[in-house]
């Protein structure tokens, strides 16, 4: 019976040791499973990290690559507006030709002064104490001098808008023919010559269009500038060279 007992006991052991065994085993390739599938998720994991990263270096290039183009065609609509309202500034020669002087004549001209409609209350006292009337009192007309710049100029000079603008006047003077054009940024020129204008009243001009053209030689012209309806020396502003 010991003997028996004791077969009994080291089968049941074997078989416990197997148990045990087979148990490792599995455990072995159920961890080795999921250790392969941690790899391949790992992997899987990297790869979508990578197609992630280089997706958004794509974007980034390109928006880059957008950002850029934006920034330059700014940068040329910037540059192309400054130089639209440069052009627009009266700063051209307003000659295209033989200039044989361009000297600086201020022209004075006799203007009212502002409110002399109205009497002093001791004008008005003074007027009680007498019938007569007063006669004009001088000193209602001041003098303004407008800065100007007269060319003198030979047959077959061109006289041209100084800036791009819009013909406002074309009026018939004592002097001769006056073009005013408006340039839309505060500034206005003024262009007197005793000959035909090649312009009318609401004609847009660009810088150099024909004005008047001379048609003798030694002959005047005079050249005006305003900045916010104030008159400016016409020398500050242009470029003359040579």
């Amino acid at each position: 019976m010991e003997k028996t007992k004791k077969k009994l006991t080291e089968k049941q052991v074997i078989h416990v040791l197997m148990a045990c065994v087979a148990v490792m085993l599995i455990c072995i390739v159920v961890m080795f499973i999921c250790t392969i599938n941690l790899v391949k998720e790992n992997e899987t994991l990297q790869t979508e990290k990578t197609e992630m990263q280089m997706q958004y270096d794509l974007e980034k290039k390109e928006l880059s690559e957008k950002v850029t183009l934006l920034s330059n065609q700014l940068t040329a609509w910037i540059e192309e507006e400054e130089a639209q309202a440069q052009k627009k500034v009266p700063t051209g020669l307003p000659v295209s030709g033989k200039v044989i002087t361009i000297e600086s004549e201020p022209i004075i001209i006799a203007t009212e002064k502002e409110g002399t409609g109205q009497v002093a209350d001791d004008d008005v006292e003074a007027d009680t104490d007498t019938d007569e009337e007063n006669p004009e009192i001088d000193e209602n007309i001041v003098e303004q001098e407008i800065p100007t710049v007269v060319f003198g100029v030979k047959k077959e000079t061109q006289i041209v808008a100084a800036g791009a603008g819009e013909v406002k006047t074309v009026e018939e003077l004592a002097e001769g023919t006056s073009v005013k054009i408006d340039h839309g940024n505060g500034y206005m020129s003024v262009y007197l010559f005793k000959g035909t204008p090649k312009v009318k009243v609401g004609d847009e001009v660009l810088r150099g269009t024909l004005l008047f053209e001379v048609t003798s030689n030694n002959a005047k012209f005079s050249f005006q500038i305003l900045e916010n309806e104030n008159y400016v020396n016409p020398m500050d502003l242009m470029e003359i060279h040579g």
